[in-house]
Formats: C-alpha cells, sequence, structure tokens
C-alpha cells in the first residue's frame, strides 16, 4: 500500500518515493527517486517513458526481493493512472 507522507514524499513499507518535480522545465510528467527506507540507499528512478505511455522503474545497480519490486510496481502503476487522469482531464 502506498501512503502520501505530504506533497513530495510517498512511502511503502519498504521504500521512499521522492517527488523531485518535472522531469524538464514546462514538462507534465514528473521524476520520482527510489530509496530504502532503512538504508536510505538510492535505488533508482520512476519517470514516464513515452514509448510505452507509462511511468517505469530505472533501477541503478540494485537487488530487489519480491516485495519491493511489487512497491515499485503498484507505484508505477498509480502514478500511470493519475497522469492518465490529468491527461483526460
Amino acid at each position: 500500500m502506498i501512503e502520501t507522507v505530504d506533497e513530495k514524499w510517498s512511502q511503502t513499507k519498504n521504500l521512499f518515493f521522492q517527488d523531485t518535480g518535472p522531469v524538464m522545465p514546462g514538462a507534465r510528467t514528473r521524476l520520482f527517486t527510489v530509496r530504502h527506507r532503512v538504508s536510505n540507499d538510492f535505488l533508482g528512478e520512476v519517470r514516464w517513458y513515452a514509448h510505452w505511455r507509462q511511468y517505469v522503474f530505472m533501477p541503478v545497480n540494485a537487488i530487489f526481493d519480491r516485495h519491493c519490486l511489487r512497491e515499485i510496481a503498484d507505484f508505477c502503476e498509480t502514478k500511470t493512472m493519475e497522469q492518465r487522469a490529468k491527461a483526460k482531464a
């Protein structure tokens, strides 16, 4: 389950997601950094991938268990649905 902490931060059981703002000035999509909640290690970024028209996770050299992978997938799916809802509005 994804919990919104404030306008910049979301969290799950294992991860923090930080909204770092638009991908580039004037962009409609946003960039999110992903960090482990205990170690605070940088794990990668969630960003819009135009070719697939959805948010994707772009990892750095990291190891993930099935729980973290599910949390990342849930976050990507949530942000994709939010972006598509904005585009239709």
